[in-house]
């Protein structure tokens, strides 16, 4: 019977720790219109989540937002802001950000000691 149960809590483990794929993000914010997206619109989305990135959190980001005062972007689907920063669970498309900006922008996340850095659009 232990012998069973040491793989089931290794799968548990892992489950627990995984990250969402970019179509959990997708589906997570825009919900059934996600369906009929066509080509570009998907590669756009992919683009954004692709310019996301954790950082940790340097003193020298001093132009750092706080999350918290990102309106939401529930427009297609019920999203819940965050309370606080899970790297398994965390979901940038969630948030208004301006994914056009140029230049890269810097949002505090929460308390963690974590950074996201959007890379600005080339």
């Amino acid at each position: 019977m232990k012998y069973i149960f040491i793989p089931l809590l290794l799968l548990c483990s892992y489950i627990s720790t995984a990250q969402l794929s970019n179509t959990e993000k997708i589906a997570q914010v825009y919900g059934e219109t996600a369906a009929v997206f066509s080509a570009e619109q998907l590669n756009w989305v992919n683009n954004c989540l692709s310019r996301c990135e954790i950082i940790e959190a340097e003193s020298s980001v001093s132009t750092a937002r706080d999350i918290a005062d990102v309106p939401l972007n529930n427009k297609y689907t019920s999203v819940v802001a965050d309370a606080n920063y899970d790297a398994a669970t965390f979901n940038p498309l969630k948030y208004r950000f301006d994914f056009f900006k140029k230049e890269d922008q810097y949002f505090r996340l929460f308390d963690s000691g974590k950074i996201l850095k959007i890379k600005g659009k080339e």
